[in-house]
């Protein structure tokens, strides 16, 4: 970003949002102008950091921004005693409403899951924006801690969920269960076949998730297959890493979760 757009930015009249997603791994603050993200920054989620020191974080990262006309505050967590933590902090250093949405939040979606309440602000939040941007049968792939696969109708259903172990999670544990692999970098692999050690374990690690989300999806679809076609959206801290070889069609938003919870915000205050 120029000067001169920070300027711009630091000078507006118009009152911000500010959006946090808080993942077991990542905290993503967004701070949204009307309906579009403005900044965006990643801290880590981390117990033994007090309040202090994330407003220290959150007031140095944004520091080009007047954050005292933040008005309101969308809060998405799986982390509850992160919860806890932020929300506190949000009270005292800011003048500003902090709603806390997850699966009992009253939104504009249906649930066929047993329990609302085991839903994640995540999952909703991802729900909610594939109902609202796209108007489609969507299929929802989020990569993080974790890799959720879920599947929202075009009439705001949500009907379901897959959840995977994580890219990142399957191989740290490969690497620990495996004397012989080293740790390593996780990149697009460049060939399915490796000619060494590192090639070969992108392969198995990244390309295998690859794999193992595209058959996933192709089995959403024939058995869900009288609502289909679908339209396949991927987000998350580690998609990223799968963008470049993502099939033909899919989508890759990496602010797909920020922008559902920010819908989720804006609806709640227009129930108020």
């Amino acid at each position: 970003m120029t000067v001169e757009q920070r300027s711009m930015f630091k000078k507006s009249d118009n009152t911000y949002s500010i959006i946090v997603d808080i993942g077991n791994t990542d905290i993503v603050c967004a701070l949204f102008e009307a309906d579009s993200i403005v900044f965006k920054c990643r801290l880590k989620t981390d117990l033994t950091m007090d309040i202090s020191t994330y407003h220290s974080l959150i007031i140095r990262k944004m520091a080009d921004y007047d954050l005292s006309s933040v008005r309101h505050i969308g809060l998405g967590s799986v982390v509850p005693k992160m919860t806890s933590l932020l929300k506190e902090m949000f009270a005292i250093y800011f003048k500003a409403e902090v709603f806390e949405i997850d699966g009992l939040s009253e939104l504009s979606l249906s649930y066929e899951i047993e329990s609302r309440s085991a839903s994640g602000a995540d999952l909703v939040a991802n729900a909610l924006a594939a109902f609202k941007i796209y108007q489609k049968n969507c299929i929802v792939v989020d990569m993080g801690t974790s890799t959720t696969i879920q599947l929202v109708t075009q009439d705001a259903v949500y009907k379901g969920l897959i959840i995977a172990p994580g890219l990142k999670s399957a191989a740290d544990s490969l690497i620990q269960k495996a004397a012989r692999l080293e740790d390593i970098e996780l990149k697009t692999p460049t060939k399915l076949l490796g000619q060494n050690t590192i090639e070969s374990m992108l392969s198995g690690i990244v390309g295998g998730h690859i794999r193992m989300i595209e058959s996933t999806v192709w089995k959403i679809c024939k058995e869900y297959h009288e609502i289909s076609p679908f339209k396949v959206v991927v987000t998350g801290g580690l998609a990223a890493l799968i963008e470049p070889v993502m099939p033909h069609g899919y989508v890759y938003d990496p602010d797909h979760t920020l922008k559902g919870l920010h819908y989720a915000l804006m609806e709640l205050l227009e129930k108020r």
